[in-house]
């Protein structure tokens, strides 16, 4: 966990502050140490039983949205994040496909954003047919993620050797810009993944009603697809992406 109650008010772990689990209400330990990221933690196991341990990767993601959007407790459970609409996970660790769907029915409207730096070494160059969507052999694919119902997101950009073996520059705009592989469809048989690529404020704002958008720390607008609502519903390309199989 990022943040704890201290004396009312969320605060990150420092040492010598005591925090309080905001879910079950115990104390919680700050842990500072000079490997790990710096977080809170349960002196036992973590109330919520489907937190996973917390990253540099996770705490980069979610500082993107407001504090009070932040570790929302949500029930019997934590989201990292959740907007005015919707949900936000990061996902680090491997999933299994009834996780997912548990999930998926717990929070309603949600996404994924998937840390792909692990596997980034699977995937190689198969079809460009437009400048919008592209497709990709995945060796070795993690299945589990065809299930999913809700949007995938697919986060390559801490792995740095992106452009060597797939033929796309993953940081067009300097490695302080993130984009990131919106998945439209998995073929399992053929071991494709087919989508685009789209740049990190088109999930943010696509999670963000506009009259809370002012909210969002300022970022550059950049856009790797011009009209999102078309890559969410168009399915024709589908189609003409086959014909040169």
């Amino acid at each position: 966990m990022i943040w704890a109650d201290v004396d009312g008010e969320k605060e990150v772990a420092q040492k010598g502050l005591i925090g309080i689990c905001p879910d079950c209400k115990e104390s919680l330990i700050p842990r500072c140490g000079e490997i790990n990221v710096h977080h809170w933690a349960h002196k036992v196991n973590d109330c919520d039983s489907w937190s996973e341990g917390e990253t540099a990767w996770h705490i980069w993601w979610k500082n993107h949205f407001p504090v009070e959007w932040q570790e929302v407790s949500l029930g019997e459970h934590r989201a990292d994040v959740q907007t005015p609409t919707t949900v936000v996970e990061f996902q680090h660790s491997t999933i299994s496909t009834e996780e997912i769907r548990r999930r998926e029915e717990y929070y309603g409207d949600m996404v994924w954003v998937v840390d792909a730096s692990a596997f980034s070494g699977n995937w190689s160059k198969r079809h460009g047919q437009s400048p919008d969507w592209f497709g990709y052999k995945w060796k070795y694919m993690r299945k589990t993620w065809e299930r999913a119902k809700c949007r995938v997101f697919m986060d390559f950009t801490s792995s740095r050797n992106m452009t060597d073996h797939m033929g796309y520059d993953v940081h067009p705009w300097g490695p302080d810009e993130r984009t990131m592989f919106f998945i439209k469809k998995l073929d399992m048989i053929r071991g494709y993944a087919w989508g685009a690529w789209v740049d990190f404020d088109v999930l943010i704002n696509s999670v963000t009603p506009k009259k809370y958008q002012s909210q969002l720390p300022e970022k550059p607008e950049v856009d790797l697809v011009s009209d999102f609502d078309r890559v969410l519903t168009d399915d024709t390309w589908w189609t003409s992406l086959l014909e040169d199989e």
